[in-house]
């Protein structure tokens, strides 16, 4: 199975997940003697990015063990998951038989939220930027809703639309009358049809 993991934004090259299952036969028939939680008995992962061969890796699924040991225990195995919170992928092993599996692949909404500084004073404009991504691809023509809240309380709304880049742009301009201290600012969005938010703040001095 390939999953799609991401893509460069300048090279448009895109990295997968390759999810594989093996079983003890062949030239693997030695696993089956190393331990009773190998790779038979779960899901192997490997990374790898178009076009470049020396890109492709084994993803050991049981860090925990010690390094000389494994090779016979990587797999993700039953009813466990891994999460990427990058891609906003999280794969779960359903199950594994003799000789075949499955595996569940959920996506999540990837939306973040930042300004150009952490500090603004009076009279200033505050550019604030939304990123949207689904799946570790960037997500195009999707409405993004900003909300400001201000320190007294007060909150400005605004809204903007994405670009092939899945960004989004909206500025605020502070008035002589805006209160100083800390500004909040969320900002919501439908990506494929999973609602995703963030967050972040900025200080007017």
């Amino acid at each position: 199975m390939k999953i799609l993991k991401s893509t460069d934004p300048t090279t448009g090259a895109k990295t997968w997940y390759y999810v594989e299952a093996r079983q003890a036969v062949g030239l693997d028939a030695f696993i089956a003697s190393k331990t009773s939680e190998d790779e038979t008995n779960g899901v192997l992962m490997h990374v790898g990015t178009d076009g470049d061969g020396n890109t492709g890796d084994l993803l050991d699924m049981t860090p925990a063990t010690p390094t000389y040991y494994w090779w016979f225990d990587p797999s993700l195995a039953l009813a466990q998951s891994y999460q990427d919170p990058t891609s906003g992928v999280t794969i779960t092993t359903a199950w594994v038989t003799s000789t075949e599996a499955a595996v569940i692949v959920e996506f999540s909404a990837e939306l973040a939220v930042e300004t150009n500084q952490q500090n603004y004073s009076r009279g200033q404009t505050v550019p604030i930027t939304a990123t949207a991504g689904f799946g570790g691809s960037p997500v195009a023509n999707a409405s993004v809703k900003f909300t400001i809240t201000k320190s007294n309380g007060s909150v400005v709304t605004g809204s903007a639309t994405t670009n092939s880049n899945g960004t989004a742009g909206y500025s605020i301009r502070l008035r002589s009358s805006d209160p100083i201290g800390t500004y909040q600012v969320s900002v919501a969005a439908m990506l494929n049809g999973v609602s995703g938010t963030a967050a972040t703040t900025f200080t007017v001095q």
